[in-house]
């Protein structure tokens, strides 16, 4: 039999006989303990098979927000260009309205039953008459050309004016700054007087203090315009 006198020659003894070291682990240690080496190792199985699992969803989630964005930014550009585009049929409609307001806002005498709206081709023929094209590139003339909506009025003393109209349902600075340049264009076309106007539901306000200084004239379109 294996004696011993210290806790030295107890591992001694155990390190030498393994036999003895197993029946004292099951004599001091409960079924649970000695079984928590092999639920650790089914644990730590099951937990690399759920990660795995859940980075699989992670990106099969991730995948399906990134599909969900390029459609509702799809649905909102396209919900926008519908929304300008009623906003463009609008002003074409209330033209002689923008012709009232504007003539009152300025006191320019504009008569609105002279009013007409001129057609793409009416801008070409304008810029070729004028014969002072040559500095504009192509890009300038083309966009004088796809002018929202441009109104030809005469006022009291039968002079003619050009109202050149950008309209979106929000207007911005691309709107202002594309009326004054269709304005600016008219008046270099043709010598007579040209009014930059914008028209829209709302209004960003980087674009008030043009307004305010008079650059150009607001429009208000009510909501209810935009109904097909």
């Amino acid at each position: 039999m294996n004696t011993f006198n210290t806790v030295e020659e107890l591992i001694q003894i155990l390190d030498a006989n393994p036999e003895l070291l197993e029946a004292l682990r099951a004599r001091i240690l409960t079924e649970e303990l000695l079984n928590l080496p092999q639920a650790h190792a089914e644990f730590v199985a099951e937990m690399r098979g759920f990660v795995a699992k859940m980075n699989d969803f992670v990106e099969t989630m991730n995948e399906f927000v990134a599909t969900t964005d390029r459609n509702f930014q799809r649905l909102s550009n396209d919900f926008g260009n519908f929304r300008g585009a009623f906003a463009e049929t609008a002003v074409e409609k209330n033209s002689i309205v923008i012709v009232m307001d504007l003539s009152e806002a300025t006191g320019l005498g504009l008569d609105e039953l002279t009013a007409r709206n001129l057609k793409q081709k009416d801008l070409v023929a304008v810029a070729r008459r004028s014969g002072d094209t040559s500095d504009l590139s192509r890009g300038e003339l083309r966009s004088f050309y796809q002018s929202d909506l441009v109104i030809e009025a005469n006022d009291v003393n039968g002079e003619t004016h050009y109202i050149a109209v950008e309209a979106s349902y929000t207007c911005n600075g691309r709107d202002t700054t594309r009326a004054i340049s269709h304005a600016r264009l008219l008046k270099r076309f043709t010598g007579l007087p040209a009014h930059p106007v914008v028209a829209g539901v709302r209004r960003d306000i980087g674009i008030e203090p043009d307004i305010e200084d008079g650059k150009v004239f607001w429009h208000q379109i009510d909501e209810d315009q935009l109904k097909p």
